[in-house]
């Protein structure tokens, strides 16, 4: 049985970030990536009204909006013993960066 890796945030290139190594893994994450499907209009029926046979009104596709990650991090630098690491600002504004 392999041990678990550390999470490492990888920037993208060409924004000259270094990758970020987690302390902590997040117990959970996730991906989300809404589509949005309006009410079609200019169809044949009228705009809003149930297709009889599907029960249900005609829906256009309207796109995709952008991915959303979503994890927590946990920052903790109480038993560090370096005092230029104490400071837990060092840790999170390397996330803030990424912003």
């Amino acid at each position: 049985m392999t041990a678990l890796a550390k999470l490492t945030i990888t920037p993208e290139p060409e924004s000259n970030l270094d990758p970020i190594e987690v302390s902590f893994n997040p117990n959970t994450y996730s991906v989300v990536k809404s589509v949005s499907w309006p009410t079609a209009t200019g169809n044949s029926q009228a705009s809003g009204q149930t297709e009889r046979r599907k029960n249900a009104p005609a829906l256009q596709f309207g796109g995709g909006q952008s991915r959303s990650l979503s994890l927590d991090l946990l920052f903790d630098t109480t038993e560090e013993t370096d005092d230029t690491k104490k400071d837990v600002r060092n840790l999170t504004n390397q996330i803030v960066n990424l912003t």
